[in-house]
């Protein structure tokens, strides 16, 4: 699989509008932060995380509970928009 195959069209998408907002932070937010926001990136939550569950504030997967390689190739994705 290369890099362009593991991050879909959505994703993609959602990464462009997670650099901007991360660019709003001073560059210090990492992608396992939008398990504070679902809502916002549905394709990247669900790609960290699985299905959105949340009932409440609490009800949902832990924010440990990413996928950690999805999760670094995000990263690499929005570091390489950073430079």
């Amino acid at each position: 699989m290369t890099f362009d195959e593991a991050i879909n069209e959505l994703e993609m998408k959602e990464l462009n509008q997670f650099s901007i907002r991360r660019k709003a932070f001073g560059g210090d937010l990492k992608i396992m932060n939008v398990h504070n926001v679902p809502e916002l990136f549905p394709n990247i939550y669900k790609a960290l995380y699985g299905p959105i569950v949340r009932k409440g504030l609490f009800d949902g997967p832990y924010y440990s509970d990413y996928d950690k390689q999805k999760a670094l190739v995000f990263e690499k994705y929005l570091n390489n928009q950073d430079s």
